[in-house]
This record gives structure tokens, sequence and C-alpha cells, in this order.
């Protein structure tokens, strides 16, 4: 893979599509109930806030919310106000107000549900609970690809080809993997909501969580800094010696670029990129995909998923693989991108990687396991 800088990001950032997919159907094998349970919170959360908001640009907020103690203690107690105020919109119009009271109010009544559901499980650890939502069928996930690499939606306007190049201004980037970079652009708006929530935990870090080291408000927006922007705080508690400086870092310069991201439509666009491209902070530590080692890599991981998930439904592998080739030549014959037959090879091989990511022993942890927590802990119930 080539070690371009932003290269290198967006190759990390499909590793966590894939991995979060894997451990959403982990969940959804083992505990349907619990899974169905946070899907359901996210359906109330969207209808209470009602056809004038826009559903995704409010519910990473909601989420960022509940997520943390000192919101889940303000809703319970009922002050909303203190939590608009933390989640930074105290001064929202009266009909953005109006709406997000409501869902306030759905949200703190579900609260049981979410206390139980982190202190069940460790899956929250390293994903949010909004991305967790984020189940995508294999079939709904190849055909976003595919459509992002056509350029025929993710825009503002539906149905404009794509003008807009995921890539610093002057790279010499081949087309193919310039397309397939599209799908994971700040710029690109999904059509589904369970694609938008899967893309979200795809661009945000994976938790690293140690006992004396914090990335505090991972949603920059939400702290005040001394020049009216955005800010993220690295806290670094002294009652022992950081050991886990090093991932703390790692996990620091892909939250970097995702605020960068946020803030400018894309990191290299903001001022004084090159200057933070060269420096130390930066050079040392760029993202080292897990999964992926080339960008042609991907679309046949994608399938492979989406064959998994028709075995799962009860087709056989054989059955499953003429099913994909069939589908994906229709997309073909309708000027989808869809790559060419020769990437579609070796699907049983795709299949059963996907499957040993997904079904790790009960007991033990395995390649997925090792890949999000980097530590023997298996992604299920915590252990007491």
């Amino acid at each position: 893979m080539a070690n371009h800088p932003i290269i290198q990001q967006r190759q990390s950032e499909f590793d966590r599509l894939l991995l979060l997919q894997c451990a959403i159907r982990r969940f959804r094998q083992e505990h349907p109930a619990a899974l169905e349970g946070l899907r359901a919170l996210r359906k109330g959360l969207v209808e209470a806030l009602g056809t004038s908001l826009r559903p995704e640009a409010w519910l990473s907020d909601l989420f960022w919310l509940v997520d943390r103690r000192s919101g889940r203690e303000a809703l319970r107690s009922g002050r909303f106000d203190v939590a608009l105020d933390q989640m930074g919109h105290a001064g929202s119009p009266p009909r953005v107000r109006e709406s997000l009271m409501r869902a306030l109010s759905a949200l703190a009544a579900h609260l049981d549900l979410v206390e139980d559901l982190l202190d069940r499980f460790n899956y929250f650890d390293f994903f949010g609970l909004l991305p967790m939502t984020g189940f995508c069928h294999g079939e709904l996930l190849c055909l976003e690809l595919d459509r992002a690499m056509s350029g025929v939606i993710g825009l503002p306007e539906p149905g404009a080809r794509a003008d807009f190049q995921p890539w610093p201004p002057g790279s010499e980037v081949p087309e193919d993997r310039l397309r397939i970079h599209r799908l994971l652009s700040p710029m690109y708006q999904p059509a589904d909501l369970d694609v938008a929530c899967a893309l979200l935990g795809a661009r945000t870090a994976i938790h690293d969580f140690s006992p004396s080291i914090t990335l505090k408000e991972v949603n920059p927006r939400r702290v005040e800094a001394p020049s009216g922007g955005r800010a993220l705080q690295l806290r670094i508690d002294l009652h022992r010696a950081p050991a886990e400086i090093d991932q703390a870092l790692d996990y620091l310069r892909v939250a970097i670029q995702q605020a960068l991201q946020d803030e400018h439509g894309e990191a290299f666009d903001a001022p004084m990129w090159e200057e933070y491209r060269n420096s130390g902070f930066f050079r040392s530590g760029q993202p080292k995909p897990i999964h992926f080692r080339q960008w042609n890599e991907v679309l046949p991981a994608m399938l492979g998923l989406w064959l998994w998930d028709l075995v799962r439904d009860g087709t056989s592998v054989a059955h499953g693989q003429e099913l994909i080739q069939d589908t994906r030549e229709a997309w073909r014959r309708i000027h989808l991108y869809a790559l060419p037959t020769s990437q579609e090879q070796a699907l049983g091989k795709q299949y059963r990687g996907i499957d040993r990511l997904i079904s790790a022993g009960h007991a033990e942890a395995g390649d997925l396991d090792h890949a999000i927590a980097r530590t023997c802990v298996r992604l299920g119930p915590r252990v007491r």
C-alpha cells in the first residue's frame, strides 16, 4: 500500500468500517434482543425529532450526550436545559429546540436501557452507541460503495455526478483509488440511515481507554476554545506513569484528523495543514491498516460480508456466489461503477475470513477482538 498519509488514513477508516460491521454481526448473532432494543431507541429518536430536522444531523449529538455519565445525570434529573447546553445547542432556534426537547424526553425515558447495555457489554468501550446501530446488509454496503465510486449519489443534490475530489489538490492518485475513497469523504451523504451510522463509526477513532489517559470531548465542537472554534483536550492523570501513551497518541492523531474533517470538509483544507503534516507528531504515527494492505482488497472483503449475510439467511455458499455475481452484473447494466468480475473471485475465501472474524469462540478472543481491543479481551458480555 502506498505510504501517502491520506491513503493510510482512508485505508484505516475502511478497516474500522469492516471491523464495526463484524462487531455488529456478532452482537446481532449472540444478543439479538439487545441490538434490536438499541435500534428501536434510535428509531424512537428519529420519530421524536420529526420531519423538520434531518435525523443524521442530530442523532450523533443525542447519542454523544447519553454516552456520558454527566449527560445521563442531566436527563435523569429532568434538567433538559443543561443537556442542551452540554450538546452545544442551548441557543438553538425555537423550532430546533422544540424538536430536541422531544428527543431528549424520549431519551430520558430509555435511560435504563442505555445503562443496561453499557453495563452488560464491552462493545461500547470501543465503538459508540450510535455506530453500533448501523447494521448494513452486505448487499447494501456494496451498493453504496459502487454508487459512491460511480458518483451518482452522495452530493447535496441527489442525482448530480460527483465533482468533488477526496484528495489533496495536485496529488497523483489513480482514478480507481480516488473513486473508492469517495465513500468515506465527509462530503459524502449516504441515502440510508444505517449506512450513515456505519460511516460515522468508520470515521471515528476506535476508543482506546486507559486508566490514566482520556481524550475529553471527542466531539470537539462542545469544548470552548480560546479562538472561539473547536478544540480537543487530552487529559493525562499523574497518579501513575502514563504507560499507554503510545496508544493514546495514536488515538489522538485519528481524532485530530476527524475533527479537522468535520471543521473544514477535508483535513488538508485546514489552514497550516502542510506544516502539521510535516510535524514529527504527524509523521511518526500514521495509522497502520489492520485488515487492508491494498486499496483493491476493500471491495472483495465487503463482498465476503455480503456472502456471509446470505449464508446466515439460509443460502448455500455456492448459490450465494451466483446471486452476488448476477446482482453486480445487473448493476453494471445500469451504469454503476461495479468493479470487473476478476475482482469478485475467491468469494469463498473472503467469506471464510469474515466468518472467522465474527464467530470466534465464546470464551477466547480472536482476530476481531485483537484488532479492536488490542488485548485478549473478547468482544461481548463483560467478564465479571
